[in-house]
This record gives C-alpha cells, sequence and structure tokens, in this order.
C-alpha cells in the first residue's frame, strides 16, 4: 500500500511499481495501463463474447474506463462489426476523461467515490478506443443503482459497475424503443460492504440512496 499521490508525483503508486520492477531481479511489471495486452485481451476476448451473446445485435455500448482496456479493445472490436454500433465512454466526475473526448483537452472537476475508473491522461489502451462521444454519471446515481439493483434484480455490484450501470440507463433513454445496450458489471460489492452499503459510511458522504422504487430514474438528464 501507498499513499495517494497525483500522477505527476514520483511516489505515484505507479511510477512506485515501475521502479520496485526495476529493483527487482527477475521481476516482471505488467504495466496495465500502457502494455496493449490489456486491450487484446478484450478485443480478441471479451468483444467477440459480448457480439456471439448478443447475435450480432449491439446499439450501444458504455462503459468506463481505468487503464482504457476493456473499453478499447472492445469497441475497436465492435466498430470493425458494425459501423452503426455506437460506442459511449461514461465518466466519473474528478476524472479527464470526459472532456477530452468532448473537447480535445484533459480538464478535471471535482471527485468522485468510485475507484479504479476515472485517469487525467491518454493511455495506450484507451487510445485504441472508438467512440462516438461521452457522458457523466454521478455518485448519487451509481449508489442509486448498487441499492436498486441489489434489493431488486439481486445484483450486487461495485462503484465501477453501477457507474456502468448508470451510462446505459442515461443512454437508454433517448435510444429508439428496442435497441440492444450492453455494458459490463466489471466489479462486484463485496469488497464494498463497509462503504457503499454502510448507512453511516453514506451518511458522512450525502450519499444515501433515493427510493429503490425507480422513482429517480425519470430524473435522470
Amino acid at each position: 500500500m501507498v499513499a495517494p499521490a497525483p500522477f505527476s508525483n514520483p511516489n505515484n503508486y505507479y511510477h512506485i511499481a515501475k521502479r520496485t520492477a526495476e529493483e527487482i531481479s527477475g521481476a516482471f511489471w505488467a504495466n496495465q495501463f500502457e502494455n496493449t495486452a490489456n486491450a487484446d485481451a478484450h478485443y480478441y476476448g471479451t468483444g467477440p463474447e459480448l457480439w456471439d451473446a448478443c447475435g450480432g445485435k449491439i446499439d450501444i455500448f458504455v462503459a468506463s474506463a481505468g487503464t482504457g482496456g476493456t473499453i478499447g479493445g472492445i469497441t475497436k472490436y465492435l466498430s470493425e462489426k458494425n459501423l452503426h454500433t455506437q460506442s459511449y465512454l461514461v465518466d466519473p466526475t474528478g476524472s479527464g476523461l470526459f472532456s477530452y473526448i468532448t473537447t480535445g483537452e484533459f480538464k478535471a472537476e471535482g471527485n468522485s467515490i468510485t475507484e479504479g475508473i476515472g485517469i487525467n491522461r491518454l493511455t495506450q489502451n484507451f487510445a485504441q478506443a472508438k467512440l462516438k462521444g461521452a457522458i457523466q454519471a454521478s455518485d448519487q446515481e451509481a449508489i442509486d443503482l448498487c441499492h436498486y439493483l441489489a434489493k431488486r434484480e439481486g445484483l450486487f455490484l461495485g462503484s465501477s459497475a453501477a457507474l456502468n450501470a448508470a451510462g446505459a440507463l442515461r443512454l437508454a433513454k433517448g435510444a429508439p424503443k428496442g435497441a440492444t445496450i450492453v455494458t459490463i458489471l466489471c466489479d462486484g460489492g463485496a469488497r464494498y460492504q463497509s462503504r457503499l452499503y454502510n448507512t453511516t459510511w453514506l451518511q458522512e458522504k450525502k450519499l444515501l440512496p433515493r427510493t429503490v422504487d425507480g422513482a429517480w430514474y425519470s430524473a435522470l438528464p
């Protein structure tokens, strides 16, 4: 474990991992951000799996990005299978990717309780992504979906998966009837029980879930 530090700081975990690998004889540093084997695994594996599971009909794909491997590989594959498939990034506040996709410049505002997603630089994996656009979803939407999906669908999600689901809901509101919308439920809720599913923690963050009957859905922009 290392203390949090911005990427520009040599004590950022990325730089520490790189230095540590260089200092240990025989060590291997996977470098999941820049090693494009990451995106390749999703191009050759996850992308075709999704395509086959949906019978070759995917109208919209949406996902968040950390290393960029998942969204990079999948959207590259989908763009080659069907030019009409629209792929989007869903980004939390505090990340610069939404700004990069919509304006061409990295600019991050605010912060987020989500973990493992959101970044403020272009990785080699994310650079492979073929995107129509980007949307932002809030922490509140992610929390709402964590609790709604757990109680109504039996899906016990982590914050990244919940944000992806929020992105899918956002895009569903404007999609044609019958559109096939795909996302990735990439993390489970077990390791978040003391936070996302803890009333005291949620009260401290002012993120108590809104009603679980789905009424909040109509308020999504």
